[in-house]
């Protein structure tokens, strides 16, 4: 074995071009530069989790060395891990993918020129180098294993399948459709996603095809906290016969996901579309949501989770100096969610009740202010309590006298 820092790695290169060769150091400089290379995924997956969605074989805006691509889609409802993956054609070697991750529902595209202003405009995630044939292909997505993911084989010779000149081939079928077969096939005749207001090839990167069936392009999805409430904002590049979205919930003790709220979609688009969706008021711990997208059909598509912690709301306050000194007083304040008639008692170390400070009905929201006096009790530790069927919140004080 033969083990070498960066710098006892110089110091061998010294000794051989000052002539102390020796064979070790000469196998070390020969071991440490050509030590093979294995890339790893960094994710799993199965057959047709991700599918190649669209291929660009012939260009006319741009050349074939710039402007080839192939574009991948996510089918499932977790985004996937694709370093350390492969991109083959029949002919060529295959090219590794790195650092790249397809988000749940979406696109990335893989370019043979990843730079944008001389590929025609795309947004690439990492680059090939093979070429893609303009005739008789065969392109083979693989994971870190080997194991193939997608293939597809196409034929532009053979008449079944159109002529892209100019134009992408588009995939039009559904996720779990066999995207082998040419009749799910289409030549792209509009601009969308990065060639959308271009005046170059037509085609679809980084986005649905025109008339196709995969699930609506999931651009962004987030949530925000507003004091016991919860903001979801999302958007989509493309829909395709999208009815809308169920908002879907687990709060911190449930084991199934819960509905809490229909967002109608925009059916089919190409155009950018911007949603919300505003949650009641959510008790403290952890809240999970995610989204169901469901087409005109009844499919449904299930978007990433995300989650929110929402920290218990103090409904009994007690602001004044602890300990309280003879003559001294503190404000209490109480709120109530709902409707009630609530009790705010002083309670002694041994849970005698030993002061009243208010006892009143009070409406939902509602806050009551009050203030607790050292006078009448003597010096000791002593409990404030807020008593009502929806609140029991307790506050410990002391008074020195």
């Amino acid at each position: 074995m033969c083990l070498a820092t960066g710098i006892q790695l110089l110091k061998i290169i010294y000794h051989v071009i000052t002539g102390m060769r020796s064979a070790l150091p000469i196998l070390c400089i020969f071991s440490a530069l050509f030590l093979p290379v294995s890339s790893v995924a960094q994710s799993s997956a199965s057959e047709g989790d991700v599918i190649i969605s669209e291929i660009m074989p012939d260009p006319d805006a741009v050349s074939d060395a710039d402007g080839e691509y192939i574009e991948l889609f996510n089918t499932t409802g977790q985004s996937i891990s694709i370093d350390g993956w492969a991109i083959s054609d029949a002919g060529g070697s295959p090219s590794s993918i790195s650092q790249v991750t397809i988000p749940a529902g979406g696109f990335v595209v893989l370019c043979r020129n990843a730079t944008t202003s001389e590929n025609g405009g795309i947004d690439c995630a990492d680059s090939f180098s093979s070429a893609v044939n303009n005739g008789t292909e065969t392109i083979t997505l693989q994971d870190g294993n080997g194991d193939t993911v997608n293939q597809i084989t196409y034929d532009l010779n053979s008449g079944n399948w159109p002529d892209p000149t100019g134009a992408s081939l588009e995939y039009t079928g559904a996720p779990g459709d066999d995207n082998s077969m040419e009749s799910h096939w289409q030549k792209a005749t509009t601009r969308t996603g990065d060639f959308a207001g271009d005046g170059g090839d037509f085609g679809s990167p980084n986005a649905n095809a025109e008339g196709g069936q995969l699930p609506v392009d999931l651009a962004r999805f987030s949530i925000r906290g507003q004091g016991h409430r919860a903001l979801l904002r999302w958007r989509t590049v493309t829909e395709t016969d999208n009815a809308g979205f169920t908002v879907q919930h687990k709060g911190p003790q449930d084991k199934h996901w819960n509905p809490r709220g229909f967002v109608e979609g925009a059916g089919t688009t190409a155009e950018v579309h911007d949603y919300h969706f505003r949650t009641k008021s959510l008790g403290a711990g952890l809240h999970v949501f995610r989204l169901k997208q469901v087409d005109t059909d009844g499919t449904a598509h299930y978007s990433e989770r995300q989650s929110i912690r929402i920290r218990a709301e103090k409904r009994l306050t007690f602001s004044g100096p602890n300990p309280l000194a003879d003559g001294q007083s503190a404000t209490v304040t109480v709120r109530a969610k709902d409707a009630q008639r609530i009790t705010i008692a002083v309670f002694n170390a041994l849970g005698q009740r030993v002061q009243t400070v208010a006892s009143t009905s009070v409406s939902a929201n509602e806050t009551v202010r009050t203030r607790v006096s050292t006078e009448l009790l003597g010096s000791g530790v002593y409990f404030l309590r807020a008593i009502g069927p929806s609140i029991h919140e307790v506050r410990q004080f002391t008074i020195v006298q």
